[in-house]
C-alpha cells in the first residue's frame, strides 16, 4: 500500500486458519487518466504486461508440491504493481485496458471483446507463463475456477487452435494478473519495449478483429 501510495485506514480482525485481507478502496481520478474496458478497435495489437499462472500454483502450493522456485515467482509478480505511468498510456494512443484477475485470461479478453464490439486472436506460443506452470498443470492442479471459468465462457471461444493444456492455463484464475493493453500496432513494440525496461515481461499475445461468429480464437 505504501509503494501504491495509499494509507490504510481502520481495519477489523477475524481468526481464522487461512490469512484473509479485503480492502474498499475510494479515491479521486481525472476524467483524462480513465481507461475502460471498451473501445478496442480492429487492427489493434493486445499487449500483456506479466505472465499468467498464479492460480495453478497457489493450488500446488496449497497441496504442498510446488517447487520453491515457482513459489517465489508467482508471489514475485502477485506483489508487482501494474503501474505505468499515464504520460506513457496517452503517448501511445491506449483505446482499453483491463487487468486479467478472476476470469484467467480468456475471460477478462472476452469481456474487452463483448464491451468493444469485437473479436480477438490470441497466440498461444506468445502468452507469457510462469516458470514451472506447465508441469504443474500437467500434473493435475487446476483450481476449480477453471472449469467454472470454461463453462461461462466457452460459448464465446473457438477452441479449435489451442490444445487442453493451454486452455487450462489461459483460462487460470489470477491473482493480481497483469493489464492487458489494446492499442494500435504501429505503438505497441514501442510500449513493449518502456515496460520491459520497467521489469515487465511485456509482449504481444494477439490481434483485434472485426466482430465474428466467435469473439476469441487462438493462432
Amino acid at each position: 500500500m505504501r509503494e501504491a501510495g495509499i494509507p490504510v485506514i481502520g481495519g477489523h480482525s477475524i481468526k481464522d486458519k487461512e490469512l484473509k485481507l479485503g480492502y474498499s478502496v475510494t479515491g479521486v481520478a481525472s476524467p483524462e487518466h480513465i481507461y475502460r474496458n471498451s473501445g478496442a478497435r480492429p487492427g489493434d495489437a493486445l499487449l500483456l504486461t506479466k505472465p499468467i499462472g498464479t492460480g495453478i500454483i497457489s493450488t500446488a502450493v496449497k497441496d504442498e508440491k510446488a517447487d520453491r522456485k515457482a513459489e517465489a515467482e508467482a508471489a514475485r509478480w502477485m506483489c508487482t504493481l501494474n503501474r505505468v505511468e499515464p504520460e506513457i498510456l496517452l503517448s501511445q494512443e491506449v483505446h482499453a485496458i483491463t487487468d486479467i484477475t478472476g476470469f484467467g485470461l480468456i475471460g477478462h479478453t472476452l469481456e474487452m471483446a463483448w464491451a468493444s464490439q469485437v473479436s480477438v486472436k490470441i497466440m498461444v506460443d506468445s502468452v507469457p507463463l510462469i516458470e514451472g506452470i506447465i508441469g504443474l498443470a500437467e500434473q493435475g492442479f487446476l483450481p476449480g475456477g477453471i472449469f467454472s471459468n470454461r463453462e461461462y465462457f466457452s460459448c464465446a471461444v473457438d477452441w479449435s487452435g489451442v490444445d487442453e493444456l493451454h486452455q487450462n492455463l489461459f483460462l487460470d484464475p489470477q491473482t493480481s494478473g497483469g493489464l492487458l493493453i489494446s492499442l494500435p500496432e504501429a505503438r505497441s513494440r514501442e510500449l513493449a519495449d518502456f515496460l520491459r525496461k520497467q521489469g515487465f515481461p511485456a509482449g504481444i499475445i494477439g490481434r483485434v478483429t472485426e466482430a465474428g461468429i466467435k469473439q476469441l480464437e487462438f493462432i
